[in-house]
């Protein structure tokens, strides 16, 4: 027997006593009796060389055997780790010195490729994680016990890595289906003791050949969907080649986040299946498909399959389960939530044909008054079919809450319901994704055009613009509210009215918009137009004071006064203009008519001209005050 456990350089020779308790504990089976100090520095003395997708549990799993032992207690107490006690522990990768030590006493050469591509990307957020050649994995998507594959290890005998992983039914090589027990004794295969990588660790005289008992193929209708799936935490392809090969799927931060989310997406399907809710302990391979194929189709085969685990049409169910699995990541979560809110609209839609051709009840008067908020406005609708009658009001509540919209209406300064016509205008092309995703673009051809790009490139900067704000001049020019935006801003495009932009870069993009010429302004009023298709949509009180080119607070006033509440109409301002007109409505009519007067207000209390006092607002009798000022 030698003196050394190994015969490299710098090992140390050892006891007598101490190479016995090895070798005979190796035979029997029982615990080790040797000190730690005694084993400080002993190595296997059969180096290892680590092989294509294997881990360093699987290589001192074999590395045991091959060096005449049986227990893998060996391994961990001549490494002495820190961060395991035992090889079926052996996840992680993070803690330098253990994985030094490991590497050590197996003989495997620091400079290994394998075992570089092993321990990349190795330090991990939590203990919740390990890393797997690195990918951050959940310590709970591994098996605790050896799972094996006979055909793989006729083909080479040794332990594949990707083996543990808990929720692949296969080999990805062979797509033979993986066995934890031994088909003889039906122990599962554990990591404790070993008789060779091949061989069931129990069975004795005869040993069970685990190679002797091939499994099936796994059966796949989707051979595609299954290989997409046993490819994302495959060793052996690297990320260049995975995307390359997969470019329709679904695109993850990385390939960790891609496999929790089709596991997760696996698990809703196995409950579909049994008809229940709660842990899932076995995924089926049907299941693994069906979630492989959702992800490569995406975001349709998501919700393709969430609409055949439902009954209903742009069923949610599904979606608001994933988006609430805190196991899934934050961008993960997002985009499900993304796909969520567009389901959530188009069950809103579902009794509405579209924008551009508005339903029969389009003018029917509103059941009930929205919410202030954007969100409980789209759930209501939801939650309480036919509560809103009309068509299009329903479909500016679901195109509110749209967050891209919401931005360029207080971006430009305009409401909802003039960003929808821009965007039906062509004007708006940013927003053809977000509206398109819910079905309002059938007759819009979509194009990059963007409105707020082209102000900010061709509208000249003046340090004191001529004329007057357009949005004011629009708003005294058109009491009838029948002059729309993107009529204004195609004739600016074309050249036919010229606009300023004024020095306050705070102000919104409409807002700091002038105009001189009225006399155009005016022409464009008198255009034939299309009745105001928006004209019974509710306003929040924001979106009248943009109408008005007013602050919010004049347009809390107005609602307050007259009762409208959230119930606010262009029709109802167009009623209200009809006898009133606004103070400084009617200072903006003699400064575009050149009429010099002192003061309005003054000139219209003097001649006692009839008028509604708002707080600090003032309407003006409409036919009486325009007469006395001469602008009749």
């Amino acid at each position: 027997m030698p003196n050394t456990l190994s015969n490299r350089p710098n090992d140390q020779p050892v006891d007598e006593t101490v190479l016995r308790e090895l070798y005979l504990s190796s035979v029997d089976g029982e615990d080790y009796d040797v000190l730690p100090d005694e084993m400080a520095d002993m190595v296997f003395p059969v180096a290892l060389e680590l092989q294509p997708g294997e881990s360093l549990r699987d290589a001192a799993y074999r590395a045991t055997e091959e060096n005449g032992y049986r227990r893998t207690e060996l391994a961990i107490r001549l490494a002495r780790p820190l961060s395991f006690k035992s090889l079926s522990a052996f996840t992680s990768v993070a803690h330098q010195e253990d994985i030094s030590r490991i590497v050590d006493i197996l003989g495997i050469r620091h400079d290994a490729k394998q075992l570089h591509k092993l321990l990349a990307n190795s330090q991990v957020r939590s203990r919740q994680f390990v890393s797997f050649f690195g990918h951050h994995l959940q310590r709970a998507d591994f098996s605790q016990f050896r799972r094996v594959s006979p055909r793989a290890l006729r083909a080479a005998e040794y332990q594949r890595a990707i083996w543990s992983v808990r929720w692949l039914p296969c080999d990805p090589e062979t797509m033979e289906r993986l066995i934890d027990r031994c088909p003889v004794c039906h122990s599962n295969l554990g990591w404790q003791t070993t008789r060779g990588v091949s061989f069931c660790h129990r069975c004795t005289g005869p040993e069970t050949d685990l190679r002797d008992f091939p499994q099936p193929l796994v059966e796949c209708n989707d051979p595609d969907a299954m290989r997409f799936v046993l490819e994302i935490l495959d060793p052996l392809i690297s990320d260049g080649p995975f995307g390359a090969r997969w470019p329709t799927a679904y695109a993850a931060k990385t390939r960790a986040e891609l496999y929790q989310f089709v596991v997760k997406l696996a698990m809703e399907c196995q409950r579909h299946e049994e008809r229940r809710r709660g842990p899932v302990k076995h995924v089926s391979s049907k299941s693994i498909e069906r979630a492989g194929r959702a992800l490569l189709d995406w975001p349709a085969g998501l919700l393709e399959l969430a609409d055949k685990h439902s009954e209903v049409r742009n069923d949610t169910r599904m979606l608001r389960y994933l988006q609430a699995d805190a196991s899934l990541s934050v961008a993960v979560r997002a985009d499900i939530r993304a796909l969520l809110e567009v389901r959530t609209r188009k069950m809103a839609l579902a009794v509405c044909q579209g924008l551009e051709k508005p339903p029969g009840l389009a003018g029917a008067p509103v059941s009930s008054v929205p919410r202030r908020n954007a969100r409980t406005n789209l759930l209501e609708l939801v939650n309480r079919p036919g509560h809103v009658r009309s068509g299009i009001e329903v479909a500016v509540r679901v195109v509110r809450d749209i967050r891209s919209v919401r931005l360029i209406s207080h971006k430009m300064g305009v409401s909802v319901p003039d960003v929808v016509e821009l965007y039906l205008s062509g004007l708006l092309g940013p927003l053809h994704q977000d509206m398109s995703a819910i079905g309002i673009d059938e007759e819009v051809q979509h194009n990059q055009f963007d409105i707020m790009e082209w102000i900010e490139a061709n509208v000249p900067i003046a340090r004191k613009p001529d004329g007057l704000s357009l949005v004011a001049a629009k708003f005294a020019l058109d009491p009838s509210h029948s002059l729309s935006w993107a009529v204004v801003l195609h004739a600016a495009i074309k050249g036919e009215l010229r606009l300023q932009r004024g020095p306050g870069r705070d102000q919104n993009i409409m807002h700091d918009l002038y105009v001189d010429d009225f006399d155009r302004l005016t022409a464009l009023r008198d255009l034939p137009h299309r009745p105001h298709r928006f004209a019974e949509v509710s306003l929040t009180s924001s979106e009248v004071a943009m109408t008005m080119g007013k602050s919010r607070g004049i347009g809390s006033l107005l609602l307050k006064y007259f009762q409208w509440y959230s119930a606010a109409t262009i029709s109802k301002l167009v009623d209200l203009r009809r006898s009133y007109a606004f103070s400084f409505e009617l200072t903006d009519l003699c400064l575009i008519s050149e009429i010099k007067t002192p003061k309005v207000f003054t000139s219209l209390q003097k001649a006692k001209i009839p008028h509604i006092l708002v707080e600090k607002m003032v309407l003006w009798q409409r036919e009486a005050a325009l007469s006395h000022l001469g602008l009749r």
